[in-house]
């Protein structure tokens, strides 16, 4: 079955769709999905593929794609959205609620008005339900969302200086600590290791299955090891130029050798060769000399 993906622009969240007959999809084109009370906007994330046996969204169905004439009028739609979220943003203060609003859409035909927060802790919004209903119409949607989403609907650079580079193709792989330590980046007080949003950031996953496969070269940390026939334990470790740094038993003498020097227990041997990395000469203009 040919599928393909959709961030509804309503709710945000993403939805597998079967591919309809004689239409041709691209990434990031606005779409129209038909649910069981309304429509919804949604657009294209995920091109098409076959993938036997995937499960599709059945409470969504495929509508059509939007023509620029239709783009255009639910763009100026969403220009009523920022006096909403002023407005929205306002009344949860007044009821001294801790919401805090950064965006608002509004759905196809008015129909729906969707209200995105974030909150550290859940919050009974029943209250801010009745003070809102009489400056909106239509039906109205609060969604809580995690800081990360937060952080790719708002947008920007990061501290990369680039744009939000991976919504899509990362997203859906889930970070954790081992990335980070199998890369051999120090964790305590490293506040390069997350994004604007407070989480790990996701460019730490480009590279790390290629650590992983130098890793398994490597002996481990506090490892006892030879070299030259002298006793040994390893200190630290440069993965992908696979060298070991290691301390002598005997002496104070810190060192670096590739790890085709060092003998240990359990030692793996690689075929391929290292890579062998070296940090290019740059002149700024300007520069104070290092």
């Amino acid at each position: 079955m040919e599928i393909f993906q959709a961030r509804d622009l309503l709710r945000y969240k993403t939805v597998t769709l079967k591919v309809p007959d004689n239409t041709i999809l691209n990434y990031k084109q606005p779409i129209l999905l038909k649910g069981a009370r309304e429509r919804i906007v949604a657009e294209v994330i995920g091109m098409p593929r076959n993938l036997p046996g995937a499960r599709v969204d059945e409470d969504l169905q495929f509508s059509k794609t939007l023509n620029t004439g239709e783009i255009k009028d639910y763009e100026a739609l969403q220009e009523k959205s920022q006096d909403l979220l002023v407005q929205v943003q306002a009344a949860a203060d007044e009821l001294k609620l801790k919401m805090y609003f950064f965006h608002v859409q509004i759905g196809w035909e008015e129909k729906t008005v969707a209200c995105w927060f974030t909150s550290e802790q859940p919050v009974d919004f029943r209250d801010l339900l009745k003070a809102i209903t009489p400056k909106v119409k239509g039906r109205i949607h609060l969604q809580r969302l995690d800081p990360r989403d937060r952080a790719d609907i708002v947008g920007g650079p990061r501290c990369c200086g680039r744009p939000e580079c991976c919504d899509v193709r990362l997203s859906t792989k889930k970070i954790s600590l081992d990335a980070v330590r199998d890369q051999g980046i120090v964790i305590r007080g490293n506040d390069k290791l997350y994004d604007v949003s407070g989480k790990l950031k996701r460019c730490l996953l480009h590279e790390v299955d290629m650590y992983r496969a130098n890793r398994k070269y490597l002996p481990h940390i506090k490892q006892s090891v030879t070299v030259d026939g002298k006793k040994a334990q390893v200190r630290g470790l440069d993965i992908l130029n696979r060298r070991v740094k290691v301390s002598f038993v005997d002496t104070d003498v810190i060192e670096f050798y590739p790890v085709a020097e060092v003998e240990y227990q359990n030692k793996q041997v690689s075929e391929e060769p290292p890579l062998i990395i070296e940090m290019p000469d740059i002149e700024i203009e300007g520069a104070l000399p290092v």
